[in-house]
């Protein structure tokens, strides 16, 4: 579900100006973010696909979201990224992440 467009425009702006890009589209989101579906987070593993220098910093955005209202389709997109690797583990294990969502992530994984 990668946009050959949006990837274009990343590796033209550079790390640095892609990284400062990523940080405003998910600041911009913010009022708007459900923790549901995958295009929420589709600025932060576009940039992270192309420069894997940007995953502390989309860790960090991720690892703010309300365990609770987490969605399937939000942890899945995450499941090939490394730099989301730590925080899948700790949602696969905490006791309020929903079944669905830690099935989610593991079947994920599998695949």
């Amino acid at each position: 579900t990668s946009n050959d467009a949006l990837k274009q425009q990343i590796r033209e702006a550079g790390d640095i100006q892609s990284g400062l890009a990523m940080a405003r589209a998910w600041d911009a989101r913010r009022s708007g973010r459900t923790w549901q579906k995958h295009d929420e987070i589709l600025m932060l593993t576009e940039v992270c696909r192309i420069h894997p220098s940007a995953g502390p910093r989309a860790a960090a955005f991720i690892s703010q979201a309300p365990i609770a209202q987490l969605a399937p389709g939000f942890v899945s997109a995450l499941a090939d990224c490394d730099w989301a690797k730590d925080i899948l583990d700790k949602w696969v294990s905490d006791a309020d992440a929903q079944e669905s969502v830690k099935r989610a992530i593991t079947n994920a994984r599998k695949k």
